[in-house]
């Protein structure tokens, strides 16, 4: 046997080898860590939205109760099309409308898609109670997801409510007591006595809308029942 069968193994004759290790390690931590961060910041996978600008508001109203037109919107938060009216309507017609004193709008429950809507519409009722229906409106349509059945959960919307500052064991008590089932019940019942068979559905100035219209004709129809309304 030759003498090389015994030789010892030979170092690596790149000095640079072992630094070179360090900073791919290093790398990989760095992407790791970027993966779980945002899971950490949105507490799990919750988003939790930049609240949008709107006037105070106490309850699930916004404007002035004696503006000349009032705009009730009757809506499920499990509906992607009613998702689509509060991100892509929603922030013109505020400061359009709303801030300038001619429409006084009222957001109202029509759960239409199940147990989880009926559920979701009575949590952000409990919001309310707590003084913070918009920003729950907006977590509950922001962490809207079709393809899971859990996304409204009664764990999620606790975790809703905590993202948005709310008393977790308030918030428990009246989502477990069910005290606004009445209202969601209520307000689900005046819109088909109106003869609403969508979601998102208006009541503008006591006439029908159903279905997400453009802004532009949206508007438009505002502006009909403003012109009407003006004395």
């Amino acid at each position: 046997m030759s003498r090389s069968a015994f030789s010892r193994p030979r170092r690596s004759s790149n000095p640079n080898l072992p630094i070179y290790i360090l900073l791919v390690g290093m790398v990989a931590l760095i992407v790791v860590v970027l993966l779980i961060l945002p899971g950490l910041s949105s507490g799990g996978g919750v988003v939790i939205p930049t609240p949008l600008p709107r006037p105070s508001s106490p309850d699930n109203s916004l404007g002035d109760p004696g503006a000349p037109v009032r705009v009730d919107e009757f809506a499920d938060f499990q509906c992607p099309f009613c998702r689509r009216f509060f991100q892509e309507v929603e922030p013109r017609f505020v400061p359009e409308y709303i801030e300038t004193g001619k429409v006084f709008f009222l957001y109202r429950q029509f759960p239409v898609l199940g147990a989880a809507s009926v559920r979701a519409g009575e949590a952000s009722l409990c919001a309310r109670d707590l003084g913070a229906f918009w920003p729950y409106h907006d977590v509950l349509f922001l962490n809207q997801d079709e393809t899971d059945p859990q996304a409204f959960s009664d764990a999620r919307l606790l975790e809703f409510a905590q993202g948005v500052g709310l008393d977790s064991g308030e918030f428990s008590t009246c989502v477990d007591e069910r005290r606004f089932a009445g209202e969601v019940q209520a307000d689900a019942q005046a819109a088909l006595s109106a003869g609403l068979n969508a979601t998102p559905s208006f009541l503008i100035n006591g006439q029908s809308l159903s279905g997400l219209l453009p802004y532009a004709d949206f508007a438009q129809i505002l502006d009909e029942a403003l012109a009407g309304a003006t004395p």
